[in-house]
């Protein structure tokens, strides 16, 4: 919000083009109105996962979000679907991740997790199921992650017919 959102420099933090110093905004616990933004655009772009990969040895995945998302808001149980094709309709297996719930309190671009073991089973037993890339293909629901903004954005859908393939 307006109210909430200010900046502050030293007169060492920027110069012009004849190297004169910038007119310091001072540091202090005394927010001085003309300071505050005369406009403010709060974030309402919600985040995307870009890429991903599985490690069925290791039994790990590493999603790859456009923006930092926060860690404490990652639910992958019950909202990642992995399935063999791109358009799950066509996809002769799927799993949705169901007993997988991580504990992960770091926010980032980079959401690395293990599955759980009944979730690996699930996956390895379908036998035609992220045994390859390319048969390893994930579509998600707005529920698995949020941003970090103060007012949060769902991490944009990836529908069943047209899941994301992994790296």
């Amino acid at each position: 919000t307006l109210l909430s959102c200010w900046v502050r420099f030293s007169s060492t933090a920027f110069a012009d083009v004849q190297g004169n110093a910038v007119v310091a905004v001072p540091f202090s616990s005394i927010i001085d109105v003309k300071y505050v933004p005369t406009t403010f655009v709060p974030d309402t772009t919600a985040p995307a996962l870009v890429a991903f990969a599985i490690d069925m040895t290791a039994s790990t995945m590493s999603l790859t979000f456009s923006e930092p998302v926060k860690g404490i808001s990652f639910r992958p149980q019950n909202t990642l679907t992995l399935q063999s094709a791109s358009n799950q309709s066509a996809a002769s297996q799927s799993v949705t991740l169901a007993s997988t719930v991580p504990s992960i309190s770091t926010n980032g671009l980079v959401m690395n997790f293990s599955l759980a073991t009944a979730d690996v089973i699930l996956i390895k037993a379908s036998g035609q199921l992220a045994t390859s890339v390319g048969n390893t293909f994930a579509s998600i629901t707005t529920g698995l992650v949020t941003d970090l903004a103060s007012s949060p954005n769902s991490v944009a859908a990836i529908s069943t017919g047209a899941a994301l393939q992994a790296l």
